[in-house]
């Protein structure tokens, strides 16, 4: 092979090596990296149509579901939903026998729709006397439910409990029409 027949063919297969890299860098790299982004949206949107069916095939009982609990919510008066807790605290109170030293009530409005009625009561007793008050909270109609509870030792022998309990109902607030 001559010399200049040798150098013809190194500089066409560096040229080919050169054109493959640049081929590999500037198109095929690129387009697969697209490829697997389309793939992740496609995949990502199949599992939203999926979850979306799902919801539709749901919707009766969903929608039958959320009229109860708007039908069993607190009343949309907030004096008659506060009478209505303070009664309820007031038999769980009388139904349990322990001493409840501190009780307050703060309505919240976390967003727009409804509000939150949350109450923190303070009671002593003993461990009976305060299970059957959270026994009675519970198993009460009135809608509202425990979002903290803590139980403390009043003397050190634990005869006396301390409850500290939040709880919290809901009622809807009617959107106001700009009609």
């Amino acid at each position: 092979m001559q010399p200049r027949s040798r150098e013809k063919i190194l500089l066409i297969a560096t040229m080919v090596c050169f054109a493959l890299l640049a081929s590999d860098r500037l198109i095929f790299t690129p387009l697969f990296s697209v490829w697997e982004a389309r793939a992740e949206e496609v995949d990502k949107l199949n599992k939203d149509l999926t979850q979306g069916r799902m919801l539709l095939s749901r919707e009766r009982e969903l929608r039958k579901r959320w009229r109860e609990m708007q039908r069993d919510a607190l009343p949309a008066d907030s004096a008659a939903a506060e009478n209505l807790v303070l009664k309820a605290a007031d038999r769980w109170t009388k139904d349990s026998h322990v001493n409840v030293t501190s009780f307050k009530l703060q309505w919240k409005q976390p967003e727009e729709g409804y509000e939150t009625l949350e109450c923190r009561a303070v009671a002593q007793g003993d461990m009976s006397q305060l299970s059957r008050f959270v026994y009675e909270l519970e198993r009460d109609p009135v809608p509202v439910r425990i979002d903290n509870l803590e139980i403390t030792s009043k003397d050190e022998n634990g005869a006396t409990l301390m409850l500290a309990i939040q709880f919290s109902g809901v009622k809807f607030v009617e959107k106001e029409s700009n009609s």
